[in-house]
This record gives structure tokens, C-alpha cells and sequence, in this order.
């Protein structure tokens, strides 16, 4: 049975190709066009002693008392040159001539060659040919989508190691509707970062071309390509990133104009009862509300507009081809980026809810000092303070207790594989390891204790008796601190009454304060030297992060989902 032939897979950089349209690709390097004028131009520009020297011309009798015989005899070697013989003569003079290595070159130009191939139609320039016809080639690129590519470093054409950028600029000048960006390839950087740096270096001296060059190592001509595709993509998406990141801004910024023309079109009253009254009937600071109502409004608009944009439609189906190419490589930096996007889209670090003192809210992870979180699961609208200082019923204030579930690491039996019902994954939570919250060893603590985070900018739970409160304290809150201050100084002076020597103080605070005597939390009081003496009650937990409100949503529907589970006084399906 004869055997079944199978198909070559394409390469990578042909699919990339055919995926932007590219037809062409137009490379101008000093190391193509060597010609037998350009060899002979070389030979010309060196005394006889270099020529020797350089051993380019071994077949030459250098011991001769006439140059002009010598000389005729070299021009009539080049003119029998094969193409090997010929670069292989202009290498040795170069080499001689500049300190050039020719193998570097060599190599990359073969791996260029093998990964390009006949995908498109290649066309290698020197920098001679490319000044003689770049007017022809730019004047088909727009009909005939064309990629072109420049080397850096032209010195063996008589120009400058850094000749290739200011090929770019000028090529941009004259090609200025140009939808893809220049590729620089440079045997001076060799990795990820070096590129991104010397792009930086180069936008900073020639502005212009800013977001239309892309510096590629020529490292990445490696036998397999994969590093070169990978850096070929993004340079096939870059200009098209920038066209979004741009209309996106100028989408952003029309619609944060309106929505705040549609505010000023409120009348004073609808202002006063919608954005003032309900703010202040719920605790709530009235300037977040007004945000809130102006982020409607603004996103709406921004996706109406967009969603009309036929324009920006076109270019999302020109990215989507491209974006579907795989390539094998993938970054560490893409991956940190990846992780740290959602991770900040998840959680709201201490920064962003501590040193702003923003209220107790659920999805809140406190630390003790062991190192051990725990996240605070409870209906956000228990949680908020009144214009009164109270919450929503001031007797019970004090009494009011929240769950605090341990935040721990997935057990290693479970794996990437899915957990129980009494464990709710914290995705994203840290790179490399699964955390979850275990809804079966909830604490029950009471709130104004979690409540003290608030009032400093560490998160740490802690009241220092004359504590004044912080100026970003909503006005509820600003009520609150003496509310807090008062239930403090009760207990303090309640446990300092205590003289028996064989009652345990700690203990009784703990008492108190309404902890569980066996809980892991802690509650400690302390005196100053001065006098007379304040005091600082603290539970020894500090404010890290917060699930924010949308993710908190969903862990909050998980945990009641546990508590309304089925229950049975036992189970009869645990035959054994």
C-alpha cells in the first residue's frame, strides 16, 4: 500500500503574510547588490598593499613592480567571478577595510531567505539600488501592499553605523499614508527589552517617526524562525494598535464631554434629590454617585459610537486574520501583563482603599500577623453607614456581627480540576498558585472592630483614644469615629475596673470586645507614656486588598448558595 503523502505545513510568516495582504517585501542591506562593479569599485578604493593584505585576490602576483599590471590583473578576476567568488571577495575587503564580520551577515541573510521564502515577492536592495528605484517601489506599495525593511548599519556603503533610521524617516517623509510600521534589523540588541529601549532611544532623537519604526534583533533569524514571526506580528499589528489606542481616546474623552453636559442639564432639584438625597439616605459620598451616573452615561455612548464606526469595523477584520496566526512564543513580559490586568480588574490594592480611608465594604481581605487572610462576605447594604453614624439600626450597632472566611491554598488534589461547593477560587489571586476562600470555617467577628481599618491609612484596625479623623473620611464616617471612640474607651474602662489579679485581661478584652475566645483573632489594648495616658484598642488585622464590587457580587452568591444548601440531620447515602 503506497504511503500517504502529507502536506508541508506552511510556515508561519507565509500565514502572516497572506493574513495582512502583504504581497511583497522590499529589504535594503549593504550586504545585497554585490555586483561585479560594486566589487571592482571596492578593489579601486584600496591601495595595493590592502588588497594583499586583505588576501581577496589570491590568483594576483603582489610581487610585481607594476600597480598597473597588478591592477589589470585583479579587474580581470573580478570580471570571472562567480556569485560566490564575488561575495566572497567583498567580504575580505570589508572585512579588511571596516573590521566587519561577514559570517554574522551570512547567517542572518540565509535564515531571512529560508523564512521568508516564497511567500511573497522578496526584493533585497543595496543602498545604492534603493536610492535609484525607491520612488518605483513606493509608488507600487499602495497598490501592491509592500513591507520594507532596513538594516541599520550601512557602513559598508560609506555611510553611518545608524544609516537605517534615518532611511525610515525619510521613506515615512515621502510615505506618510503607510499602514504598517518600518522593521530596523540590528545585530545591536539581542533581547526582548533591548529592542523596546533602542526604540525609545530612536523616537527621542527623530520624533517623526515615532510609532512608525520597530527595531528587530537579528538574533531572531534563528533556523526556526519562531522569534523573528513573533516580532513580525507585532509588527503587522502595531500601526493598527495605535489606531485604536487613538480612536478609543478620542471616543473617550467626546463622550466624557457629554456626559457631563447631560449633568449640567440636570435641574437643581433632581440634582439635589437624586445625586444629594439618596447619597446621604444611604450613606453613600455624593461626588462617587455623580461618577457613577456619569460612567453610564459615558460608556453608552462610547459603544454606541464605536459600534457605528464602519471604519473601525474594517480594521478590526483586518487584525482579527492576523491575530489567528499562533505563534509559538509567548513572552514573559506578555504573561506578567496578562496576569497583572486581571488581577487589578479583580482586586483594588491597599493604595487604592486604605490611604483614601474608603468605608468597610464586602469582598474586603484583611491579614493578622501570622500571615493568614481572611475575606469579609456580607450584603453590601448592611454594611453601609448612615448620615447618622449608625448603621441601619443603631441598637444593634454594636452587636452587629459579619462572616470572615479563611482565604487558603488549593489543596494539590485538586490541581487545575474544579472545586467542592465549600470552596469559592480566588482567580488570579497570585501568579502561579490557586487560592481559594473555604466557606466552611467562617468566623463570625463583630463589624466595628473591621470598622477601625478606616480610620488610618495602613488598614490596620486599630482606635487611639483622641484620634482625630482623616479630611477623605465620607461624612457618615466623620460620625462615626467618636461613635467608635466611645465604644472603645467603654471597654477599656470596663476591663481597667477588673482588679482580681487571677482574671486574665487579655482575656476579658477579648470578652468584651465580642471575639471568639477561641477564634485565631486577637485583640490587644495598650497605654502611652504620656500623660495622662491614651489608650490604642486594636484586633490585630490590617485592610490588604479588597475584591472589587463586581467580583465581590459573585463570591457573596456562592457563599449563599453554601449556606442554603440542602441539610439533613444526616446523610443516609453514607452507607459504607
Amino acid at each position: 500500500m503506497p504511503e500517504k503523502k502529507t502536506e508541508t505545513e506552511t510556515p508561519i510568516t507565509a500565514k502572516l503574510f497572506a493574513a495582512a495582504g502583504i504581497k511583497k517585501v522590499v529589504f535594503v542591506d549593504d550586504r545585497y547588490g554585490i555586483t561585479h562593479k560594486r566589487v571592482q569599485d571596492d578593489a579601486d578604493e584600496l591601495s595595493i598593499e590592502q588588497l594583499r593584505d586583505s588576501a581577496a585576490f589570491s590568483g594576483v602576483d603582489f610581487g610585481s613592480d607594476s600597480e598597473e599590471v597588478q591592477r589589470a590583473s585583479i579587474a580581470k578576476i573580478i570580471n570571472t567571478m562567480e556569485s560566490a567568488a564575488l561575495e566572497e571577495a567583498f567580504d575580505r575587503m570589508a572585512a579588511f577595510r571596516t573590521g566587519y564580520d561577514p559570517e554574522r551577515d551570512k547567517t542572518a541573510n540565509r535564515y531571512f531567505q529560508s523564512i521568508v521564502g516564497d511567500a511573497v515577492q522578496a526584493v533585497r536592495l543595496s543602498l545604492k539600488e534603493w536610492e535609484k528605484h525607491k520612488e518605483q517601489h513606493l509608488a507600487a506599495a499602495s497598490d501592491n501592499a509592500t513591507l520594507f525593511i532596513f538594516d541599520e548599519d550601512f557602513s559598508l556603503e560609506g555611510q553611518g553605523k545608524t544609516h537605517g533610521r534615518v532611511l525610515i524617516d525619510q521613506t515615512h517623509t515621502r510615505n506618510p499614508g503607510y499602514k504598517f510600521v518600518y522593521a530596523l534589523l540590528t545585530h545591536n540588541v539581542m533581547s526582548d527589552q533591548d529592542e523596546i529601549d533602542l526604540e525609545k532611544t530612536i523616537v527621542a532623537e527623530m520624533p517623526s517617526i515615532a510609532g512608525y519604526v520597530l527595531v528587530v534583533s537579528k538574533s531572531r533569524l534563528e533556523e526556526n524562525g519562531a522569534r523573528f514571526a513573533n516580532r513580525l506580528k507585532q509588527l503587522l499589528l502595531a500601526r493598527r494598535f495605535l489606531m485604536l489606542q487613538k480612536r478609543l481616546r478620542e471616543e473617550t474623552e467626546a463622550a466624557s464631554s457629554q456626559a457631563i453636559k447631560e449633568i449640567e442639564g440636570l435641574r437643581i432639584e433632581s440634582f439635589e434629590r437624586i445625586i444629594l438625597g439618596t447619597s446621604q439616605f444611604e450613606g453613600a459620598w455624593s461626588p462617587e454617585t455623580l461618577v457613577r451616573v456619569i460612567g453610564v452615561s459615558q460608556q453608552q455612548q462610547i459603544k454606541e459610537k464605536i459600534r457605528r464606526d464602519a471604519e473601525l469595523h474594517r480594521s478590526v477584520r483586518e487584525i482579527d486574520p492576523i491575530c489567528e496566526v499562533k505563534t509559538s512564543l509567548l513572552s514573559d513580559d506578555v504573561t506578567k501583563d496578562a496576569q497583572r490586568l486581571q488581577h487589578d480588574e479583580i482586586y483594588e490594592t491597599s493604595a487604592r482603599i486604605n490611604e483614601v480611608n474608603l468605608p468597610t465594604s464586602s469582598g474586603d481581605i484583611v491579614k493578622d500577623d501570622l500571615g493568614q487572610e481572611y475575606v469579609l462576605l456580607a450584603q453590601p447594604c448592611d454594611l453601609m453607614v448612615r448620615s447618622s453614624g449608625f448603621r441601619r439600626n443603631p441598637e444593634r450597632d454594636s452587636r452587629q456581627l459579619v462572616p470572615l472566611a479563611p482565604i487558603v491554598k488549593v489543596e494539590s488534589k485538586y490541581k487545575d480540576h474544579g472545586l467542592p461547593s465549600d470552596q469559592y477560587e480566588l482567580p488570579y489571586y497570585e501568579a502561579k498558585t490557586r487560592w481559594c476562600v473555604r466557606f466552611n470555617e467562617v468566623y463570625q467577628l463583630p463589624l466595628w472592630l473591621l470598622d477601625m481599618a478606616v480610620f488610618n491609612d495602613q488598614g490596620a484596625c486599630n482606635l487611639t483614644e483622641g484620634q482625630t479623623p482623616s479630611p477623605l473620611l465620607t461624612s457618615p464616617w466623620f460620625k462615626r469615629l467618636p461613635i467608635l471612640l466611645e465604644r472603645a474607651a467603654n471597654i477599656v474602662q470596663a476591663v481597667s475596673k477588673v482588679k482580681e489579679i487571677d482574671i486574665d485581661k487579655a482575656t476579658l478584652l477579648q470578652s468584651y470586645c465580642r471575639v471568639p475566645l477561641e477564634s485565631p483573632f486577637e485583640t490587644q489594648l495598650s497605654m502611652s507614656a504620656e500623660e495622662p495616658p491614651k489608650f490604642t484598642l486594636a484586633l490585630k488585622l490590617a485592610r490588604k486588598r479588597r475584591v472589587a464590587e463586581q467580583h465581590s457580587t459573585g463570591l457573596l452568591i456562592d457563599y449563599a448558595a453554601y449556606m442554603a444548601r440542602l441539610a439533613h440531620p444526616h446523610d443516609l447515602g453514607r452507607v459504607k
